[in-house]
């Protein structure tokens, strides 16, 4: 059973790790995309935050 959650803690704590780095090649990718993709990133960037923050 501890096993679990030590992987469970590993898997939460690279995804945060991971979170700044997705960011910034979201936002390079919206960049160089077309406004409505830029909408659809942005829309989807600011639903994870909102979830990250139910989470925290």
């Amino acid at each position: 059973m501890p096993q679990n959650g030590f992987r469970l803690s590993d898997l939460s704590t690279s995804v945060l790790l991971l979170l700044p780095v997705v960011s910034a090649i979201v936002i390079c990718i919206s960049s160089f995309s077309p406004p409505r993709a830029n909408t659809s990133f942005a829309i989807a960037m600011t639903g994870r935050r909102k979830m990250l923050r139910n989470a925290a």
